[in-house]
Order: structure tokens, then sequence, then C-alpha cells
């Protein structure tokens, strides 16, 4: 019944103050769920004066707890629960762990971190994650055994038609209008003009964002025009960047045209 989405005004269950949260049905509430509206509460807590629990309901408790020791009697202080540090696998079963996280993949699929938790959490959750991915790779997340089952597994889930690479052509996401097939002028075929541009830029990354995830370094045309083997529109990148650059390209190509602009070069308008 509870919605995630924040709505302003007053609760619309008679507590009078200001909702935070509309339910499926419509109403806006002060509180993530029903049941902790004070207005609620209190009409509850009045519908239930005088009124006993049934026989068969009090004997079908008795009997579902017949042989249960409760869990915390004879104990005293604040104790740590039964499950913590515990797999669903290791508290619920290999079954019923997998039911268990079916259902809240079901709940959460192709919904954003707002809709399910709220935006204040998850820029909370968004902030956290960032700190603890940073500078981790996957063995030192997991060790190393279980790295290598997690990339042999996500290996085998992208392969063939479930890799959104797969499609050829038009249907590819990187479809840039078949311009890949467009040639090359005759200075790039030599040497000659790759390391004049490498040793220019020092044999290094040109990107200032660059994030160091690849050494090899390659020569990328600057306004995407291959034919145009200028100095002017070449600059080092490693692969990591040249990949990137695919992306937004009116963006990269102002950014990299900055970066020649301020090393002294310029267009050679012979």
């Amino acid at each position: 019944m509870m919605g995630n989405i924040k709505v302003k005004g007053l609760c619309e269950y008679g507590c009078g103050k200001e909702a935070k949260y509309q339910f499926k049905n419509g109403k806006r509430c002060c509180s993530k769920y029903i049941t902790q509206c004070l207005e609620v509460r209190n009409k509850n807590r009045i519908s239930n004066i005088g009124k006993k629990m049934p026989l068969e309901v009090k004997e079908r408790n008795r009997i579902a707890h017949l042989g249960k020791k409760p869990w915390n009697k004879g104990k005293r202080g604040v104790q740590v629960a039964w499950n913590k540090e515990k797999s669903l696998i290791e508290t619920h079963g290999e079954k019923k762990a997998k039911e268990i996280k079916r259902k809240i993949g079901n709940h959460k699929k192709n919904k954003t971190y707002e809709e399910i938790y709220g935006k204040e959490k998850a820029d909370k959750l968004r902030k956290s994650l960032k700190e603890f991915m940073e500078g981790k790779t996957y063995i030192k997340l997991h060790g190393e055994e279980k790295a290598e089952k997690l990339k042999k597994e996500h290996a085998e889930r992208m392969r063939g038609k479930n890799n959104p690479m797969f499609e050829i052509g038009k249907n590819h996401p990187n479809w840039r209008g078949g311009c890949t097939k467009e040639g090359y002028c005759e200075e790039w075929r030599t040497k000659d003009l790759k390391e004049h541009v490498l040793d220019r830029d020092y044999y290094k990354c040109q990107n200032l964002q660059c994030e160091n995830k690849s050494d090899r370094l390659c020569v990328h045309h600057i306004n995407y025009n291959k034919k145009d083997c200028d100095p002017w529109n070449l600059i080092t990148t490693c692969f990591s960047c040249n990949s990137i650059a695919n992306y937004n390209r009116e963006w990269w190509n102002s950014y990299y045209q900055e970066i020649i602009r301020r090393k002294g070069i310029y267009k050679d308008l012979r």
C-alpha cells in the first residue's frame, strides 16, 4: 500500500501533520506506513477497546508456539540478532533463499533508488556506495577466488545475444551511420605522423580527466573526420579515453580543441 512518492500538503488521515508520502490509493500521509500515523493508531486503539481475542485465534497461536522456547528467555541487556552476519542461505536454506532473492529482485526491477527508498535515502546510498567502491577491484572486494567466479558468471551471462553489443550494423548501440568504413588520409598509413603526435604530447594521454584505466596509447581525430590528419586535429589519448570520446562528441570535440589551442597549435590554412 505504501508509495515512495514524496508529496506536499497535510496528512489525509486526520493527524494534522505535513504529508510526506502518497499511497497507492491516492491518499497522502505523514508517515511511510499507515500504521505509523498517530491518528490511525489512536483510532485502532479505540476500536479495539473492550474487544477480546476469539478463542479459536488464541488456540491457534498457542499450538503454533508449543515446544518453542523464547529466544530471549533468561537473557538480560541488549541482545545480538541471531542472524547477524549470516547469509540468507545460512538462515533460511538454499531453496527459501532463492525465493526471497527472487521476490526482492522483482520488487526492485526497473526501479530507481528514488522510487524504492525516496530521494533523501537514495542520495545517502549513492554516496556511501561511491566511498566504499572507490579504488577497489573485484579482488579487493570479494577475494581472488570469488572474483574469478563472478567474472566467469558475468562473461557467461553476456555471451551471444544476451550482450547488448552483439548486434551489428544499425542495431548496434554504438552505430554512427557507417562512418567506420570511411578511409583515412594518405599520411595516416605511415608511422611518422603518429609518432610525431605521440612525441609532441610526451607519450601521455591528454585527457585531463583520465583515470589511467589503460596503458595503451592511440592518436585520436578531434573532429572525428578520419581524412583530416592535420596535427591540429590529432591528439594523444589512451584506449579508454578514446572509447569514451565516441559519446557526446560535440563536447569532446570542443574539449580537445581547447587543449590543442593552449598548446599553441593552430590549424594549417594553406
